[in-house]
């Protein structure tokens, strides 16, 4: 489950992520409409559960998709900053 507050945001959002299984690797991946990578952060040992800061404050305001890659499960979100 990917869940991303507050939505629309002015530039910073919180993104939570929970799994049955312990997830070892995972992958963000933010971009932008036209497909352009804003961002992109790999962590370790995520858990069952994860929770980071998505800070898009310096971006320019319209819709990114945020991406989630956990040990092969896809997830993407839209993401409205205003």
């Amino acid at each position: 489950v990917l869940s991303l507050y507050p939505n629309p945001t002015s530039g910073l959002a919180t993104l939570s992520y929970s799994s049955d299984v312990f997830v070892k690797d995972l992958e963000l991946t933010i971009t932008n409409a036209t497909g352009q990578v804003v961002s992109k952060k790999k962590f370790s040992n995520a858990g069952k559960s994860f929770t980071t800061e998505v800070n898009l404050a310096d971006q320019a305001r319209g819709i990114y998709f945020v991406e989630i890659k956990a040990d092969g499960e896809r997830i993407i979100r839209k993401l409205v900053t205003q």
